[in-house]
């Protein structure tokens, strides 16, 4: 494999068929590594949807990637990494860890970046992992369940949030998403999964008054909430599917809700509320409580109650929604692009030095 550190290239392994903070983060790191004259590659799952969303900005290529043992799909990257000769490769989903560690026992150089705050079980995903000449946590919850992997090729680097300042002033974002200009607004971005705890939302939803509105914005099953919100006579949820270009969402919102019931690690939405300016509510998994605690209100998960109280107070107080706004402000620096690029840059040159 090359060794010059000098100019490199890397092949991102995503094995996802749906577009989701995981793609992104992906995406915003090769585009930084190109900033730095480092080539990105992406082996996809053949059908993959955000195949779309990379469109001609970097090189594709696609394999069958059925589950998480696909064989066949190994010895393709196999043979593809060898024609290709790429410095490292970088799986950036749990099947696609098994490809890079298959890759590993060839002598390739590989590493992993971990998500989710799932524990890791069973021996032989736990052995997956060991492979890997680095793994890098998004988090510090993340990385403490990872104690059965030796400590110096742990890493943590949190995600990024990559986006714009918004110009757009609160009526106006309010009057192009159909909301009264006086109302309560609560958002909730992420793709519609159970861990993501939208329907424990639409519970503690259902307890708020006349005057609020919810937003809710992502991909995945909408037709599950819709029967919920057909079932609890919810009045004034809007389900946006995928917003490409969320400044108009944070512009709308007075306070963003984070239901999530498992799982998070590192989630953008948090940072990004930080960057907009907008008070958060988030439940106590995974990262978010290093990320955000003293600048949100951290309430237990699954409970609607507790989140309906949070929820309550953020309108109610707004000294407490002012104070966390300025802690979110003067966190917002350490998750920049630039930043989480030079760390990952940095755990590139020691593994292709080691």
């Amino acid at each position: 494999m090359a060794a010059c550190i000098e100019r490199f290239s890397v092949l991102h392994i995503d094995t996802e068929e749906r577009f989701g903070g995981g793609e992104k983060q992906a995406l915003t790191l090769a585009r930084g590594l190109r900033r730095e004259n480092i080539e990105s590659v992406f082996a996809l799952r053949k059908g993959a949807l955000w195949r779309e969303r990379i469109g001609n900005e970097f090189e594709c290529v696609t394999f069958p990637f059925r589950g998480e043992w696909d064989l066949q799909s190994a010895i393709g990257v196999l043979s593809f990494v060898k024609k290709r000769n790429f410095s490292i490769v970088h799986s950036h989903t749990a099947h696609g860890a098994f490809y890079s560690a298959f890759l590993k026992l060839w002598g390739i150089k590989t590493m992993h970046t971990r998500r989710v705050s799932y524990k890791v079980k069973g021996f032989f995903k736990k052995i997956k992992y060991r492979l890997h000449d680095a793994v890098v946590c998004v988090c510090s919850s993340i990385k403490d369940n990872f104690s059965f992997i030796e400590d110096k090729k742990l890493y943590v680097i949190h995600s990024a949030i990559d986006v714009k300042k918004s110009n757009i002033p609160k009526e106006v974002a309010r009057e192009k998403l159909g909301l009264p200009a006086d109302g309560r607004v609560i958002l909730n971005v992420g793709n519609i999964l159970p861990m993501k705890g939208q329907k424990i939302l639409l519970d503690a939803f259902a307890l708020l008054g006349k005057g609020f509105y919810l937003l809710v914005a992502g991909d995945g099953n909408r037709d599950a909430l819709q029967r919920m919100i057909r079932k609890k006579r919810l009045n004034n949820v809007y389900l946006l599917g995928f917003v490409d270009g969320v400044e108009k969402l944070y512009s709308a919102a007075d306070v963003v809700v984070i239901s999530s019931t498992e799982g998070e690690g590192s989630p953008a939405v948090l940072k990004e509320a930080f960057w907009f300016g907008v008070p958060v509510v988030a439940t106590d998994v995974g990262g978010i409580r290093e990320i955000g605690e003293g600048a949100c209100l951290i309430v237990p998960p699954n409970d609607a109650s507790a989140i309906f109280h949070a929820v309550e107070r953020m309108f109610k107080d707004e000294r407490l929604r002012d104070m966390l706004v300025e802690a979110g402000k003067r966190r917002v620096h350490l998750f920049s692009p630039q930043e989480m690029v030079k760390r990952y840059v940095d755990v590139y040159r020691k593994v292709l030095w080691a």
